[in-house]
């Protein structure tokens, strides 16, 4: 695994497991909130009508989201959904789909390829990685609506020989694959990029696992993934001449940096609108986006198996049949105490729990509790060697 999945995997284990900001409020703003409603930045919910109306004017409406988290892609499929309905005639920008894979997306467009074909025609698994089902909604809605899909991502290969051999030692070939002119982060994102880096690096140390990347290449990395996906995004929209909804982490949409900062400086005169989500507790940072949208923290597991980070702790919420959870009798309802022996107070508990299972050959101790009794579980990681974790 190379260093930017790496670093994703670590980004978003520290987000489920200590959210930043404002201190807590005494009663939680979004107390009584349905999962998926759109709100402001002070927490007042605005129906998906009221929300197309506003976005009616959009050039580019950019939606962060944690690609592990089921709700998050309902509210997507839901605002796409009234996009279409309003004949606001929007497409759809992807940061799971490279450009190369554009070709795929035009057969599905077409009506050639159904919603059920579309992964394996993507090879989605290996490209993406997260949960298919996860992006079904979406997929399904564009494909009922009319609307066209567009890939905006680079590929993987590209980005790994960046990072081994820098620009300069790149093959011709794959050099030709990057943006012509790369945009270099705004100067606020830069300074929150290297202090990202620095404590990823400390954390690796650690674990004894230091990677050898260097800030340059992985500061170089990331522009070429926001310039990539707004260089396309313009693209898209200089030639279909309609709004581009671009679904994104909220990494590259987050305090107007990322792919906005780029669209601002290519095209200026547009009409750019961000929504992320909101995670409750403290009311929305005003900063962050022009709109939010809760959903409480949830991750997907590659074990196979939901959780939601509650006040209580984490709580398993459905538990895919057949799956390594299943066979190591996780249930739903279950409130995960320990993993690895160890109290569980965050998502990068259990990838660092899976990894040393992985490592030491032996299955995953997990300890829930399940109607007021303690419960001791095993889940057996060697079947797959993979390890647990989202990323970015």
């Amino acid at each position: 695994m190379g260093l930017m999945p790496i670093i994703s995997v670590v980004v978003g284990a520290l987000l489920l497991a200590a959210c930043g900001g404002p201190p807590a409020l005494q009663s939680d703003p979004a107390a009584g909130l349905r999962k998926g409603t759109l709100v402001t930045h002070a927490g007042e919910p605005m129906s998906l009508f009221a929300f197309a109306q506003q976005a009616r004017h959009v050039d580019y409406l950019l939606m962060g989201e944690a690609h592990t988290n089921a709700c998050d892609h309902a509210v997507q499929a839901d605002v796409l959904q009234v996009l279409a309905s309003q004949d606001l005639q929007p497409v759809l920008g992807l940061e799971m789909v490279p450009a190369a894979k554009q070709p795929v997306l035009d057969r599905f467009n077409q009506g050639r390829l159904s919603v059920e074909e579309l992964p394996e025609a993507l090879d989605w698994q290996t490209s993406w990685g997260h949960p298919y089902s996860l992006y079904k909604p979406v997929f399904q809605v564009a494909s009922d609506a009319g609307v066209d899909l567009y890939a905006l991502n680079i590929e993987q290969a590209v980005l790994d020989e960046v990072r081994e051999k820098g620009l300069e030692g790149m093959a011709p070939e794959k050099r030709a694959r990057l943006p012509v002119t790369i945009l270099d982060p705004p100067e606020p994102q830069r300074q929150a990029l290297e202090e990202e880096f620095s404590g990823h690096q400390k954390l690796f140390q650690q674990m004894g696992n230091a990677t050898s990347g260097s800030l340059e290449r992985f500061m170089l990395i990331q522009s070429i993934w926001d310039t990539q996906m707004a260089s396309r995004a313009r693209r898209v929209h200089a030639q279909t001449g309609r709004p581009v909804v671009i679904l994104t982490g909220t990494g590259h949409v987050e305090y107007d940096w990322g792919i906005v900062s780029r669209l601002h400086r290519w095209d200026p005169q547009a009409k750019i609108v961000s929504v992320i989500g909101w995670r409750g507790g403290t009311l929305p940072e005003a900063e962050a986006a022009d709109w939010f949208f809760y959903c409480p923290l949830q991750h997907t597991s590659r074990l196979g198996f939901t959780m939601e980070m509650r006040p209580e702790g984490a709580r398993v919420m459905t538990v895919e049949p057949g799956s390594r959870a299943a066979r190591g009798g996780l249930q739903s309802g279950d409130l995960l105490v320990k993993v690895g022996g160890e109290p569980f107070t965050g998502l990068w508990d259990l990838h660092q729990a899976a990894m040393d299972a992985v490592q030491a050959e032996e299955p995953m101790q997990i300890t829930v509790k399940r109607e007021g009794a303690s419960v001791e579980l095993s889940l057996d990681l060697q079947r797959s060697g993979t390890t647990d974790g989202p990323t970015d």
